[in-house]
């Protein structure tokens, strides 16, 4: 039996308490994915990433796990037991991880687009045609030129949102986002990171810009979509949005566009770090909710 060190995300840690038995989902370089329920995935790694769904041991867990291998799971106070009846025991003893509140809303006009068009350059270097990346210049000049034919019609999904999220109509504004769920490749689509950086935006800064329960019908009806369309590490991840938390370098990078007291930190490149474009495509959905909150501001001003 290893004995071991945890960090448990906090919305992890509700899960497992709520799990019995898990099953090893998928296994990379990074860690494991271990599979709760159908749109519950946590993510056991020995990486410094710290996130709602991460849970950051010390020393290694068992090498015998293997794909598909079902996990009991036990937690007593603060110690976590993982058993695979027939091969081995990983058992540690646990603190929480969870996202700080966000900080105020303040920025100018002027800083905040300058801080976006200092991301765009830094993730369009890092990316180039990786994802979503190559239309994060798009979201600047609204131009439609030298868009690929092959993103042509997501591009027309993503800008219509754009145009549609600040009138505040469902009615409106949900049929744009249907096709990008589950749209690209990888663990998670590029697709499912745009709506994720979009609804983790507005969830974690909205202060009154858009009413609560318009925006809690707003996630409920992503979250419908997703369990439609998108797998279940996409669920999990979109849910965590939802609630206003992510990936702490994914909150650092949304911090820094949304306050002018955050000071630059490598946000951005540590952004880029994330999946293979996954922070590119994260940003664009990001940088879409931060210029609906805009259009937004200035109505609630001129009503004013």
């Amino acid at each position: 039996m290893l004995e071991s060190k945890l960090t448990i995300g906090h919305i992890a840690l509700i899960w497992l308490k709520n799990a019995q038995q898990g099953s090893i989902l998928g296994i990379t370089s990074k860690g494991i994915f271990l599979q709760l329920n159908e749109t519950q995935v946590v993510f056991l790694t020995n990486s410094k990433d710290f996130g709602p769904l991460n849970l950051i041991y010390e020393p290694p867990l068992p090498e015998v796990w293997q794909l598909h291998d079902k996990i009991a799971i036990q937690i007593n106070k603060n110690r976590l037991i993982l058993k695979n009846i027939q091969k081995d025991e990983f058992t540690a003893s646990f603190k929480v991880w969870k996202i700080s509140a966000a900080p105020a809303f303040s920025i100018s006009g002027y800083e905040q687009n300058k801080r976006i068009g200092q991301a765009i350059d830094q993730l369009c270097l890092l990316k180039e045609s990786q994802g979503f990346a190559s239309l994060l210049p798009h979201l600047l000049t609204f131009s439609e030129r030298d868009i690929s034919h092959s993103l042509q019609e997501i591009w027309e999904s993503i800008n219509a949102i754009r145009m549609t999220l600040p009138e505040l109509n469902l009615g409106m504004i949900l049929p744009h986002f249907k096709p990008l769920f589950g749209y690209g490749r990888g663990l998670t689509p590029s697709g499912d990171d745009f709506v994720m950086g979009l609804i983790f935006l507005l969830n974690r800064f909205n202060h009154g810009f858009i009413p609560v329960n318009w925006l809690d019908k707003l996630n409920n009806s992503l979250l419908d979509f997703a369990l439609q369309k998108s797998n279940s590490i996409s669920q999990s991840l979109l849910f965590c949005a939802s609630q206003g938390s992510a990936d702490l370098h994914i909150q650092r990078a949304v911090d820094w566009l949304m306050n002018s007291s955050t000071p630059e930190q490598n946000q951005i490149l540590d952004l880029a770090s994330w999946g293979n474009s996954s922070g590119a495509d994260l940003m664009v959905g990001a940088i879409v909710a931060i210029q609906a909150l805009q259009m937004i501001g200035k109505g609630k001003s001129h009503e004013e």
